[in-house]
């Protein structure tokens, strides 16, 4: 604990703390940068949710175009041929049952994230933001997985971050105020 710390264990003089307009503003730079590359790859997720409906459809074609392929190629055996046809039927199938699933999920992560960020940037929910950093941890078949995860790790360690808590804080006790004012104007008028 430093000296600064016992003197001012409440951290009243910490400027996200008093509702400071430069800690707030110190916040949402910091927020900044990991919300929007988060608000990125949710669109691109959202982006691809038409392709991989369009792939849906189209695979039942696009199979048996292979099938075709292999039935004309002389190199094959016809057990290879045989072979190869199962395999591409096998695939067919588990990709036709979990494609829905997988396109649903991609849509919802994708929602999530994109209301997540834009509350994450805009400092006014800090439960959602937490939420679309966790799910671009843990989302297996979000469009950009490889480089959702870091984003996603990086974001929460912001969000865990005690100076941008107590800015998201400070934003809703601003915004708590606010409404209070305008329903004690509201009821005065109707007084």
């Amino acid at each position: 604990m430093s000296s600064g710390d016992r003197d001012d264990p409440d951290n009243r003089n910490d400027p996200a703390q008093q509702d400071h307009p430069a800690g707030i503003a110190a916040v949402r730079s910091r927020v900044q940068t990991p919300a929007i590359v988060m608000l990125v790859f949710a669109i691109l997720s959202l982006v691809l949710v038409p392709l991989a409906v369009k792939n849906y459809f189209t695979l039942p074609a696009q199979m048996e175009a292979e099938q075709k392929k292999i039935d004309d190629n002389p190199d094959m055996t016809a057990a290879q041929k045989k072979d190869m046809k199962d395999l591409l039927k096998t695939l067919e199938k588990i990709s036709l049952d979990i494609s829905p699933f997988m396109i649903s999920i991609d849509t919802i992560v994708g929602v999530i994230s994109i209301i997540g960020s834009l509350k994450m940037k805009n400092l006014t929910s800090r439960g959602w933001a937490m939420t679309a950093a966790v799910l671009n941890i843990i989302s297996i078949d979000h469009g950009c997985c490889c480089f959702a995860l870091p984003v996603g790790v990086w974001a929460l360690v912001v969000l865990l971050n005690r100076d941008v808590s107590a800015g998201f804080a400070a934003v809703a006790r601003d915004r708590s105020q606010h409404r209070e004012q305008y329903r004690d104007r509201d009821s005065e008028r109707y007084e």
